[in-house]
């Protein structure tokens, strides 16, 4: 279980802010064992390095359905011809996102969005051309695992059950030509209640124990509540992060949380996926990673 470890980029915000490149990250991450690589969209990622790149990517799969996006994604990975599949237009980009693909190439990339999911969207013809963007972006990003996340940030008085579970079901199901696994996060609200939607919608949880956490230490559950319902695969992926009195660490140690409780029921249940640290963005992310990483084995 533990081979799979890995970072979300919102660690790197420091660090890219001041100028490092994104791509460079990666590949000092990967050579340091963190090839799991959860993309963060963000105001500090389209701020930074990659920000135009990822702006230019979603203009140009507005001009293809998804069968032919899919295609092209497959080709650029798989280092096949891509030229006859876009329009000339697109052939510069097209060479620059060849080029990311083969400098990125030692990492499993997945990608996250805030999104608010819990209630219903003002405009629906946007709300599908949003998410089917962003589902594009997930593919071109790992065509063989392509994984999609959903950070709501909104508050527990404001979820609208029947509306976010009708929001998900409806994402699952907005591009079959292009096949991308979607899931959830425990953003600000009780595991459990997230779980519930997630099963409801068809979907997977990102479950994040420490989001479970109030900023003053109670949890909104106990974790063993949580525990005690989940089942394996309702869990795409595991974040780790710590949280004290003070707030979010740079790297994960002793807090609110048990990570190793958290490591050992994983490993009990059968896990297979995922564990991607979520440190608060340093002046040093790898440095961090590798003493969470030390931290919790």
């Amino acid at each position: 279980m533990l081979e799979r470890l890995g970072i979300v980029t919102n660690c790197w915000k420091t660090v890219l802010e001041s100028g490092e490149r994104f791509e460079d990250l990666v590949n000092r991450f990967c050579c340091h064992g963190f090839k799991e690589i959860e993309i963060r969209d963000g105001d500090y990622l389209r701020s930074s390095s990659i920000g135009k790149f990822l702006t230019d990517v979603e203009k140009m799969a507005a001009h293809y359905d998804c069968r032919r996006w899919r295609e092209f994604c497959n080709r650029i990975h798989r280092g096949q011809d891509w030229g006859e599949l876009v329009g000339s237009d697109d052939k510069n980009l097209s060479i620059e996102i060849d080029r990311f693909a083969n400098q990125t190439s030692d990492a499993v990339f997945s990608y996250a969005i805030s999104y608010p999911w819990l209630s219903s969207p003002p405009d629906l013809k946007d709300d599908n051309h949003r998410i089917l963007t962003a589902i594009k972006v997930a593919y071109l990003l790992n065509p063989d695992q392509p994984r999609l996340r959903f950070v709501s940030i909104e508050s527990i008085e404001h979820i609208n059950v029947q509306a976010a579970v009708d929001n998900l079901k409806r994402y699952g199901a907005i591009a079959p030509e292009c096949p991308v696994a979607l899931n959830v996060e425990n953003a600000r609200h009780p595991a459990q209640v997230m779980l519930e939607l997630a099963r409801a919608g068809g979907m997977t949880l990102a479950y994040d124990e420490a989001n479970n956490y109030r900023l003053d230490g109670p949890p909104y559950n106990t974790p063993e509540e949580f525990w005690q319902v989940v089942r394996v695969e309702d869990l795409a992926s595991i974040h780790l992060k710590q949280k004290n009195e003070h707030g979010l660490l740079g790297s994960v140690g002793d807090g609110f949380v048990d990570l190793h409780a958290v490591v050992d029921r994983l490993r009990d249940m059968g896990y297979t996926g995922d564990l991607l640290f979520e440190n608060a963005a340093t002046a040093d992310p790898l440095a961090d990673a590798i003493a969470s990483r030390a931290y919790i084995t």
